[in-house]
């Protein structure tokens, strides 16, 4: 699939650099609420989240009740993006503008796991995501190669703690303020 996303303005790179500067500094020193792994549905997931699910309890997994999550293109980036280059800066960018054109509501859940059951699923990552939608996209030619967006992330075991200060922390900031 090909994206026609603008490149992006430097105002926009300069934007999530301040954003991810403010990101890091309540990152910074964090430790997660609880002991526990984000499995996150990505926009693409949505759709087949129960089968989802039903895949991740046959394996005896038990992962816990959605939380609707806010803002999956920047909550993306937080996630992912760790370089601060303008390298990987213009590439988020990129990235948010197609997850945007995707997933105009921008909707995602995140599924807690225990860091067992996360362990667990780490190692048939790649065969449960096989089993669901995969994007490949082309952002208009704006990067060396076309890139796969998934229905599901889960974070590599060397990296489950920061995935979840992460998380709850950009959540945290993106998540509409109550009245």
């Amino acid at each position: 699939m090909k994206l026609d996303v603008p490149e992006p303005s430097p105002a926009s790179i300069d934007d999530l650099a301040l954003w991810l500067a403010d990101f890091d500094e309540r990152v910074s020193g964090r430790k997660p609420t609880q002991a526990r792994t984000p499995l996150v549905v990505t926009p693409l997931g949505l759709t087949a989240r129960d089968r989802l699910r039903r895949e991740l309890v046959v394996m005896g997994l038990t992962p816990s009740p959605p939380e609707p999550l806010v803002h999956w293109p920047r909550l993306s980036t937080a996630l992912q993006v760790r370089a601060r280059t303008p390298t990987a800066l213009r590439r988020a960018v990129l990235f948010e503008a197609g997850w945007a054109l995707l997933s105009p509501e921008g909707r995602a859940e995140a599924w807690w796991l225990s860091t067992e059951d996360a362990a667990q699923l780490v190692t048939a990552k790649h065969l449960l995501r096989s089993q669901f939608e995969t994007l490949e996209v082309d952002f208009a030619g704006r990067l060396h190669r076309p890139v796969k967006l998934h229905a599901f992330h889960l974070p590599d075991a060397d990296d489950f703690l920061s995935s979840a200060v992460r998380l709850e922390t950009a959540h945290a900031l993106l998540a509409p303020r109550p009245r």
